[in-house]
């Protein structure tokens, strides 16, 4: 998951995009939408996008 494109006009909202891979059934979609209901509140009391070191590796590239 990463952070979705802003509009201008769209300055206060904020966008979650999601990959999903071929298979992915509607059972894990579900459990998914219902991890993300859970912890909607506390990424709402986040005031920005956490950041990471760049000497951090991580699995997920671009």
């Amino acid at each position: 998951m990463r952070p979705g494109p802003k509009s201008p006009s769209r300055r206060l909202s904020s966008r979650i995009a999601a990959v999903c891979r071929n298979g992915f059934s509607l059972d894990l979609a579900e459990l998914f939408l219902d991890d993300l209901g859970t912890l909607l509140p506390e990424l709402r009391r986040q005031p920005g996008p956490l950041d990471r070191p760049q000497a951090v590796a991580t699995a997920f590239h671009h």
